[in-house]
């Protein structure tokens, strides 16, 4: 019993010591449990800390370049001061020898004034008596002529009361007149009235001899007697026959004495001559039965001319001409021949519209006033040849064949050409795809016109490539089923739709009509046997010429000219087809937000895109660095946003040689895809930016080398026709295994391109190892580069600069810094514009 109550006894305490100890591990748990969380806040606060760390290092090095410019200005400022100091000292001196100068001037000049004064007080005695002289011969002969204009006046009043009393007479003389003529007036106004209609119908104005004659009613009739004005009743300004409901004030004269004596003359034009004047003095605008009449233009209207020769003259006159409008019918008075030499330069028969004629050019769209033969913005001919040659017709001459110098680069272009039977490179166009178009033009011709690859199509012919050294592959139509892999099924019914109706608008810029649903699935459908031939090793490479482009369309929504995503079909097509993995580099000027949507969540297809973002501004906004792609797809969506516009070969060729192609290399792709858009392409009106063809094909020519060389170009944007089809013939070149025609590998970004390189070679590195290297290599050379170019700056270079030496000192900084990081791929300097 002691046995077990001693074994109870340790069973006890060993349950008490068991308790102990799990009380221990309970709290050594609490206290790991604590240890990880801390770990967990520590290694949260070392990423917080490292990516402060690069942040840092990234202010660092820009403030190090922006000190380094500073520094410089400071040292050209100090310069200048002090040749601004001795150039101030120097005018000093010249200032108080001009002062010296100008007093002794002043006290020579002063001097010769007090001699001339003292000639002239001597001069002065003589001349002021001949000036005496002359002032009482000049008043002996104003009294003379006083007496000279007393005498005339007092004959001219005589004279004036004599021709009053004889218009008097003359005034009584014509009353009667026009009262025995009022009859004559009345039968002809019928006559007028009843031949109006026979006059509108067979009298033309080129019959008018010296535009005197008579013309439609509602217009001024002139005649030998002055004018008609289109007043219902027509009133004759010099015939004595007067409509009888017009009464006819007689002229008078009335005199009156001012107080120095002169004659006021006040002449009172007949009532029936203000009728004609309207408020400006022409003739009102009014109607002959309903239609409005022109004012009358004679300058003359209203107005009366008098001659007086003699005392009998105004009634022989008035007599004279009564009489003959008595004689005259209205067949006589046309046909008679009038001399009389007034002026009627003034008349003018029917109003002039004057209309403002345009034309828009064919290459770039842009408008241009009908007195110009060429382009205001490209140079193009308005009738050039562009649409029948391609870019080898001349853009100065009007379209006459080929000019000597195009025809000469059609022969190279022709030189080496293979036949399409051993060609390995394929060509997909359906000229179907050219009724797809804007059916009614607003504004302006809409920039994604068919004429785009027209032009296209016209140079590989007029060069023999196609048809000639490529093969074509016949067209068809994308099956729905393949299009829903890419799309929703609500947005491809929507783009059906369109079929049935004639003219739409997806969005205020991305028109449609009833055949450009069918052009749409056209376009995706050679995009898709393209690939096939391709992958099945049938064709090497190929080009597809197809609209409307794809690029801009997204699972929803079409957009940006697009419908269908033509290179989210092909991708998915090559996978169809066997290729794993497929690569899609876009250079288009516009960010490619449709399929960057569509794979943004696949690893299996890597979207790398080249394009003007300006911060968001640049249209359609998307596309920046820092878009990498989601879902587990980080690294699978490479964005080079470039901040401006103008960019070039060299900054596009710079980053495929540091961003494109490392990534590209470690994806390693199975198929590889260019959505070509050639809108950064030189003269483009909407990209505004410098890529020539030769940097197109040197960016071709550069991606053959991946997945074996079975590519793809399809075409997107590009709107001026001469920059796309030269470019697209360069780029076909490549791919007919041509060199690419100059060499760009030794090239020197801009300072915007190269910040804009580092920017998402800092973002790409975390995802791609391949980039590391080069990044760390750059950083850790870059401030030893900036202090070397600094001693070697010559100091001719920064004078004069100003405040631009600013931005100059951060550019040298910065390319210098390339050529250290980089040396063995900087052998040759290229100039750099920024």
């Amino acid at each position: 019993m002691e046995d077990s109550g001693a074994i109870l006894c340790h069973i006890s305490t060993l349950k008490d010591m068991l308790d102990q100890v799990n009380e221990e591990i309970e709290a050594n748990i609490q206290i790991t449990r604590e240890i990880e969380s801390e770990i967990v806040k520590c290694s949260e606060i070392e990423n917080a800390l490292a990516a402060k760390e690069s942040d840092l290092t990234k202010t660092l090095y820009v403030s190090h370049f922006e000190l380094t410019g500073l520094l410089a200005v400071t040292k050209d400022l100090s310069n200048s001061v002090e040749i601004m100091e001795k150039e101030l000292c120097r005018l000093r001196m010249k200032r108080d020898e001009t002062l010296n100068r100008i007093h002794d001037q002043r006290e020579r000049f002063i001097a010769m004034c007090l001699e001339f004064q003292k000639d002239i007080d001597k001069a002065n005695d003589n001349e002021l008596r001949i000036l005496l002289s002359e002032k009482e011969f000049l008043e002996n002969e104003i009294h003379i002529l006083e007496e000279k204009n007393n005498a005339l006046k007092n004959s001219m009043l005589a004279f004036v009361e004599g021709i009053l009393e004889d218009l008097i007479s003359s005034n009584s003389a014509l009353q009667v007149e026009i009262q025995s003529g009022s009859e004559e007036n009345d039968k002809l106004l019928k006559d007028i009235h009843n031949m109006k209609s026979s006059l509108l119908s067979t009298i033309a104005i080129e019959d008018i001899r010296g535009a005197r004659s008579w013309t439609v009613p509602g217009f001024c009739i002139y005649s030998r007697f002055r004018h008609v004005c289109p007043i219902p009743g027509m009133i004759l300004a010099e015939n004595p026959h007067v409509s009888s409901e017009h009464s006819l004030a007689s002229e008078t004269l009335q005199m009156s004495r001012l107080t120095n004596g002169e004659a006021e003359i006040s002449l009172h034009k007949p009532n029936n001559q203000v009728q004609c004047q309207g408020s400006n003095g022409r003739c009102g605008n009014l109607g002959f039965d309903g239609m409005n009449g022109r004012p009358c233009l004679d300058e003359n209207c209203g107005k009366e001319d008098i001659g007086v020769s003699s005392r009998d003259a105004s009634t022989d006159v008035l007599s004279k001409k009564a009489t003959q409008q008595k004689e005259m019918t209205l067949e006589d008075m046309y046909n008679q021949d009038l001399n009389d030499d007034d002026d009627d330069s003034d008349w003018e028969p029917f109003p002039q519209h004057v209309e403002i004629v345009k034309w828009f050019c064919t290459n770039c769209t842009m408008v241009n006033l009908d007195d110009v033969a060429h382009c205001d913005i490209c140079g193009e001919h308005r009738e050039s040849g562009i649409l029948r040659h391609g870019f080898f017709a001349s853009s100065l001459l009007q379209d006459s064949g080929l000019t000597e110098i195009g025809a000469d680069t059609r022969e190279r272009y022709k030189g080496s050409q293979d036949s399409a039977s051993n060609s390995s490179t394929a060509v997909g166009f359906d000229e179907r795809m050219l009724l797809h178009s804007e059916v009614q033009m607003k504004s302006h011709p809409h920039p994604e016109r068919p004429d785009r690859i027209r032009a296209i199509a016209a140079s590989l012919a007029t060069a023999g490539i196609f048809p000639g050294r490529c093969y074509p592959i016949s067209a068809r139509e994308i099956t729905r089923e393949e299009l829903q892999m890419v799309h929703s099924l609500e947005h491809i019914e929507a783009v059906d739709h369109n079929s049935h109706m004639f003219s739409s608008y997806f969005t205020p810029d991305t028109y449609a009509n009833e055949h450009s649903a069918h052009a749409a699935r056209l376009a995706a459908g050679l995009c898709a046997d393209l690939t096939k031939e391709i992958v099945s090793g049938r064709a090497k490479n190929g080009f597809a010429l197809v609209r409307p482009p794809g690029h801009h369309a997204g699972v929803r929504q079409a957009m940006g000219f697009c419908l269908h995503n033509n290179a989210a079909v092909a991708a998915l097509a090559a996978q169809a087809s066997g290729a794993k993995k497929v690569l899609i580099v876009d250079w288009d000027v516009h960010h490619g937000n449709g399929t960057q949507e569509i794979f943004d969540q696949n690893k299996s297809v890597l979207y790398i895109s080249l394009h003007r973002h300006e911060g968001g501004k640049f249209y359609p906004g998307t596309g920046a660095a820092d878009e990498v792609g989601t879902m587990g797809a980080e690294g699978y969506c490479v964005n080079v946003p470039w901040s401006r516009g103008g960019v070039g070969d060299n900054d596009y060729i710079f980053a495929f040689q540091h961003v494109v192609l490392p990534i590209a290399s470690e994806f390693a792709p199975d198929f590889t895809i260019i959505s070509a858009g050639f809108d950064a392409a030189r003269g483009d009106p909407l990209g505004c930016c410098d890529v020539t063809p030769a940097g197109y094909a040197k960016m071709t020519h550069m991606l053959t080398d991946l997945s074996g060389g079975k590519l793809l170009v399809i075409l997107e944007g590009g709107y001026n026709l001469r920059s796309i089809s030269s470019s697209a013939t360069a780029v076909i070149k490549v791919l007919l295994g041509e060199s690419p025609g100059c060499e760009l590998d030794n090239t020197l970004p801009s300072r915007s391109g190269l910040q804009t390189v580092l920017e998402v070679l800092q973002i790409q590195n975390k995802y791609w190892p391949a980039l590391g290297s080069s990044l760390t290599k750059f950083q850790s050379q870059c401030s030893m580069s900036t202090n070397q170019n600094k001693k070697k700056t010559n100091k001719k270079e920064t004078a004069g600069y100003g405040t631009n030496m600013v931005e100059r000192g951060k550019e040298n900084s910065i390319v210098s810094s390339f050529k250290w990081a980089f040396p063995s791929e900087t052998k040759a300097s290229v100039i750099v514009h920024s």
